[in-house]
């Protein structure tokens, strides 16, 4: 059960670091591009699509991925207190077995680096996207 869930904590730190990085870059190279250009020089200038206010709401401080940013980083550093939670209890009942003992401390371990993961991620998509 030990060496099950390190790999579930290594590969679960993993699979919500390596989404946050490539969703963020991915959707900033794609918000780059204004498919309103056509449509507002011709028939359609009146939409509301053409009377923006000039606000960009995909990025920029208020847009879209910051806000998708933000909330994969509090899902997942939700899912990292549950697992220090889970691995406190791993300390708690392992009864002086070193095996049990090591598995926990390896679970925050790898815990507090996804955690750090997180935050990093959270803060190059917040840097990359209000500065573009």
């Amino acid at each position: 059960m030990g060496k099950v869930m390190t790999d579930v904590v290594r590969w679960g730190a993993l699979a919500i670091g390596s989404v946050m990085v490539v969703f963020g870059l991915g959707i900033q190279t794609a918000s780059a591009v204004n498919f309103f250009d056509d449509v507002c020089d011709g028939v359609g200038s009146s939409s509301a699509a053409c009377s923006g206010t000039g606000k960009d709401t995909i990025s920029g401080a208020d847009g879209i991925i910051l806000q998708v940013a933000n909330l994969i980083a509090i899902i997942a550093g939700i899912a990292a207190v549950f697992m220090i939670i889970i691995a406190g209890f791993m300390f708690i009942t392992a009864a002086g077995d070193s095996s049990k003992v090591t598995t926990a401390r390896n679970t925050i371990i790898y815990t507090v680096v996804g955690l750090i993961v997180i935050v990093l991620a959270r803060a190059i998509i917040g840097f990359v996207v209000t500065r573009v």
